[in-house]
C-alpha cells in the first residue's frame, strides 16, 4: 500500500473509534452522535441561533429543531430569547459538563490511536 491508502485506512479506523466512543458515552443520556455534533458546536459559545447551528453542523432546519428540542428535554440546552421570534440556543451547566467530558473522551481516543500509529 502507498501512503495515501495507509492514511485513508488510518482515518477510517480513527473515525470508527471516535463514533464508538460517542455512542457509548451518550447512550446513558439516550442521545446519539447527531446530538454530539450540536453539543460540541455549542461548547465554549455564548449561544447560537438555529441558523448558525444549521450552518455549523451542516444540517437542515428540521433536523436541527428536532435535535435542539431533544437536548432541551434532557436539560442540556436552554433558550435565550432575543425577541418574540428569535432566540439563541445555549448549553446549560449539564450540557457543558456532558460536552466537556465528551471532548475529553474523544481526545483520549485520539491519544490512544496516535500511540498505536507506526512512524513512517
Amino acid at each position: 500500500m502507498d501512503y495515501t491508502q495507509d492514511m485513508f485506512i488510518a482515518f477510517r479506523r480513527y473515525s470508527k473509534m471516535v463514533q464508538k466512543e460517542i455512542k457509548n458515552y451518550l447512550k446513558k443520556y439516550n442521545l446519539t452522535a447527531q446530538h454530539a455534533n450540536y453539543l460540541i458546536a455549542l461548547y465554549n459559545k455564548e449561544g447560537m441561533t438555529l441558523k448558525e447551528l444549521n450552518k455549523t453542523v451542516d444540517n437542515d432546519g428540521a433536523a436541527t429543531t428536532r435535535i435542539v428540542k431533544k437536548l432541551s428535554e434532557c436539560e442540556m440546552t436552554a433558550f435565550d430569547y432575543i425577541n418574540s421570534k428569535s432566540y439563541m440556543v445555549k448549553l446549560t451547566d449539564k450540557g457543558k459538563s456532558v460536552s466537556q467530558n465528551l471532548l475529553k473522551n474523544i481526545g483520549s481516543v485520539g491519544n490512544n490511536f496516535m500511540g498505536n500509529v507506526p512512524a513512517k
